[in-house]
């Protein structure tokens, strides 16, 4: 039986049903990896994303970007669907 945190490829990415749709988030976060993602591919640079959102470190995009390159079906579906709402 699976836990209602699923864990991914790092322990700091989760999918917990019923939070931000289920998708990818980090651990103890609402930020999820679609967002992050999104935001780089409209331009935005690291030291702008962590002015943006203090919260998150050097670290956390890190393991944003290797998730998205073992997930990139997964992330950019998820952008897709966002960017529709």
């Amino acid at each position: 039986m699976q836990d209602a945190q699923e864990k991914t490829d790092s322990t700091e990415i989760v999918h917990i049903p019923g939070v931000c749709g289920g998708r990818a988030i980090f651990k103890g976060t609402r930020k999820a990896i679609w967002h992050i993602i999104a935001k780089f591919k409209y331009g935005m640079t690291d030291e702008q994303y962590l002015s943006d959102f203090p919260s998150m470190t050097h670290e956390h995009l890190r393991l944003a970007r290797e998730y998205y390159e073992n997930h990139k079906a997964e992330i950019l579906a998820d952008i897709a669907e966002n960017e529709e709402d």
